[in-house]
């Protein structure tokens, strides 16, 4: 136990150092850049998928509810309206 304490009283000793926060702050600032950078590449790709609602729950939705053991096409299945979600409009692609 007393190997425990000394260590964690050296851990908090360092942290609180300025070599520590030095550390600290250059690793905050590293981890900045790499989020900067992937928002810029995320930006710089358009998105040009055409996205439809029957395809996209084929291909997706309901491969996850199969994957989680819930069969969206068993008999006693029923599906209930979002709140707040609008109705598709009349001739729209989807079920």
């Amino acid at each position: 136990m007393q190997e425990v304490a000394r260590r964690f009283k050296e851990t908090v000793e360092w942290r609180v150092s300025e070599e520590g926060r030095a550390a600290l702050e250059a690793e905050i600032k590293a981890l900045q850049a790499a989020i900067a950078a992937a928002k810029a590449a995320n930006q710089a790709v358009a998105d040009t998928h055409d996205y439809r609602e029957a395809e996209t729950r084929d291909l997706f939705i309901d491969l996850l509810f199969r994957e989680a053991g819930f069969d969206p096409k068993a008999p006693d299945t029923t599906e209930a309206r979002a709140a707040g979600v609008q109705p598709p409009t009349p001739g729209a692609d989807c079920r």
